[in-house]
């Protein structure tokens, strides 16, 4: 079972996910980017009051975010929902398309930190900004 994650209101987080197996599930096809970027956009609007995304970025074989939890005091995070409706949007899609059954998700592969200073965020930020690179 996974272990809790602290959720607390107003606390940015860079989650990643990486595909099983590190496959190039995610390669930049025409297809692939229009997926990715649907699944991203329906779970940001459906989320909308409860996560705040700052940035999203797909590299062939894994993911990159950064948001922010908007949850107010009492209430629960939506942090995690945001998470699975992508992730299970993008996965079942990626199934369809690769013509797979398998989890495309690897196991133990969310990573879900804190980010607790304005300068973390920038490097966050940066960091994800920049580490894609062009290929062929």
């Amino acid at each position: 079972m996974t272990e809790p994650r602290r959720l607390l209101e107003g606390m940015p987080h860079a989650t990643t996910r990486r595909i099983r197996g590190r496959r190039f599930f995610l390669k930049p096809t025409p297809w692939v980017t229009d997926l990715t970027r649907y699944c991203v956009a329906l779970a940001a609007s459906r989320h909308r009051r409860g996560v705040s995304l700052y940035a999203y970025t797909a590299q062939a074989n894994h993911t990159h975010a950064n948001v922010k939890d908007l949850h107010a005091e009492g209430e629960l995070s939506s942090l995690p929902a945001f998470k699975r409706d992508l992730h299970r949007n993008l996965a079942c899609a990626l199934n369809d398309h690769y013509g797979e059954a398998e989890n495309v998700w690897g196991p133990g592969s969310y990573s879900n930190t804190e980010i607790h200073t304005p300068l973390s965020i920038e490097r966050q930020l940066i960091y994800l900004w920049i580490q894609p690179v062009g290929c062929g």
